[in-house]
Formats: structure tokens, C-alpha cells, sequence
């Protein structure tokens, strides 16, 4: 089945506008919103490596971070 990129634009963005900001403001849940923000645009995109590679690009460091701290 084809993709519907205006959906899979449209839900990336919904789901950054959520979480992005909980990520932000919550530092003692970050950790689970980072996961959950990559779950979700891993559902959406249905593509894993795409996907793994956006987290690595843009979510890892912040999840570190919040495991050395």
C-alpha cells in the first residue's frame, strides 16, 4: 500500500508538537517521552531504519543524557 506522505507529515508533526515540548519542560519524565516520541514516528513512518537513523540524528544525545544524569 502506498504511502500518504501528507499524513505521515501532518502525524510527524502533531507528534513533535506534543512531545518536544514535555521533553523539554519535564526533565524528570524525559526519558520515557523521548522513547515514546521515537515509537510513535516509528509507527507512523513504518519505516525502521528511517526511523532509527532520525533518532540517532536528532533524539540519542538527549537520551543519554538523561541516563548519566
Amino acid at each position: 500500500m502506498p504511502r500518504n506522505r501528507k499524513f505521515e507529515s501532518l502525524a510527524n508533526k502533531m507528534i513533535d508538537a506534543y512531545f518536544h515540548p514535555k521533553i523539554r519542560k519535564e526533565r524528570n519524565k524525559k526519558f520515557y517521552y523521548i522513547l515514546l516520541d521515537y515509537y510513535l514516528h516509528k509507527l507512523v513512518e513504518q519505516n525502521p531504519e528511517k526511523s532509527m537513523k532520525k533518532f540517532i540524528r536528532y533524539s540519542l544525545k538527549d537520551l543519554l543524557e538523561t541516563i548519566e544524569s
